[in-house]
């Protein structure tokens, strides 16, 4: 995958963001980056063993068919502690879907989701695939929450979408 190969070659670009943003050792920020590569690698080849599937419903001999497909905008709330990590293993199950992303990253490393995002697009993900929007947990991340349109959540943000006192506390922690 192009993006796991541009952040490989953007190591030291990515440690000193994340180690200036977030506060982690450089040697901790180039393990963070090399394990984010891996991540993007490993959805990239599961990616390509995707198909659907038709089975027998009953006896009457008819097939139902699983089909796999795109399942809209997809939110995604970063914390602050794996910038680039979480930011890999949260957006690449729905990008390899064909989904498109609404990213927020926490508050404190806005410098480091856009220079991951940048990656992507140099990758050739087409604009407008991922996009990253900054503000408040409160205001910016309860708007992804609460959309029509954003469809899917990754975790943790899923069950905290059903329980406003858990979702309006995970909102102030950012």
């Amino acid at each position: 995958m192009k993006v796991a190969d541009l952040l490989r070659e953007s190591e030291d670009e990515l440690s000193v963001a994340i180690t200036k943003e977030q506060g982690k050792t450089l040697k901790e920020a180039a393990n963070e980056v090399r394990g984010s590569a891996h991540i993007l690698e490993f959805y990239a080849t599961a990616a390509t063993h995707m198909r659907g599937t038709a089975f027998r419903l009953s006896e009457q001999g008819k097939l139902a068919n699983i089909l796999k497909k795109p399942v809209g905008v997809t939110g995604i709330i970063l914390p602050w502690n794996y910038p680039v990590g979480i930011m890999a293993y949260t957006s690449a199950p729905p990008l390899m879907a064909g989904c498109t992303l609404v990213v927020k990253p926490a508050s404190t490393t806005p410098l480091t989701s856009g220079l991951m995002a940048k990656k992507f697009t140099q990758a050739g993900l087409p604009k407008g695939v991922l996009n990253i929007v900054t503000g408040p947990g409160s205001t910016v991340g309860e708007a992804i929450l609460e959309h029509p349109r954003f469809r899917r959540f990754p975790p943790p943000l899923r069950p905290i979408k059903n329980d406003e006192l858990a979702f309006r506390r995970h909102l102030q922690a950012w």
